[in-house]
């Protein structure tokens, strides 16, 4: 496997059940008893880099909960973007999800919330615009890394999403050449539910 040295910045990318009960300031009212499943097997190829952090703090962290109660009236959008990165989520198709933003006034920043439907797959998104700065992508869905399927961390590595380039994680990753598919369905046949180190 050819190794290459880059250096990257780091940033979080969130997604997780509108429930859950250790992320409070991201909550809606209720989760519509939804989460995310182990689906089947999507072709994915990755390849291992020599990857140095240029800082040790995510240059920024992004949280998108998902449900099947979106509350109604407030605006809606089908990507996030933040300084040189952009954020989607898709459908098995390919096509961007509607992402409700409602406005959080105990910390006046936006909460994003995607309209799940279970047995619907999905993918999450990310777009660097930028000329010369690549950046790691370390990401959880429901509290577990997509790259190990355990308890996420900003300690744990993540994918690297070059400079003008852009990222789609389909599922939790399997081995280096298949994910399983990202799927909606009711919580309790969830991975998180049926993992000590998932968050439901």
């Amino acid at each position: 496997m050819k190794k290459w040295k880059v250096r990257s910045a780091l940033v979080a990318l969130i997604v997780l059940l509108a429930g859950c009960s250790s992320n409070a300031q991201y909550n809606s009212s209720a989760s519509g008893n939804v989460g995310t499943a182990w689906g089947g097997d999507v072709h994915s190829t990755v390849h291992g880099v020599s990857a140095e952090r240029a800082w040790r703090d995510p240059a920024e962290m992004i949280v998108i909960s998902y449900s099947t109660n979106v509350p109604s009236g407030y605006d809606r959008v089908y990507s996030i973007r933040i300084n040189e990165l952009e954020y989607a989520i898709r459908d098995g198709n390919f096509k961007s999800l509607p992402i409700t933003r409602v406005y959080d006034s105990s910390n006046n920043e936006p909460r994003y919330i995607v309209h799940a439907r279970v047995g619907m797959n999905y993918q999450l998104y990310v777009r660097n615009y930028s000329r010369n700065t690549n950046y790691e992508i370390v990401a959880t869905v429901d509290g577990l890394d997509v790259l190990n399927g355990k308890q996420g961390s900003l300690n744990n590595n993540g994918y690297i999403v070059n400079a003008g380039d852009s990222l789609a994680i389909k599922g939790f990753r399997k081995d280096k050449h298949t994910e399983a598919a990202f799927q909606f369905a009711n919580v309790a046949d969830s991975y998180a539910a049926n993992s000590a180190q998932g968050d439901v």
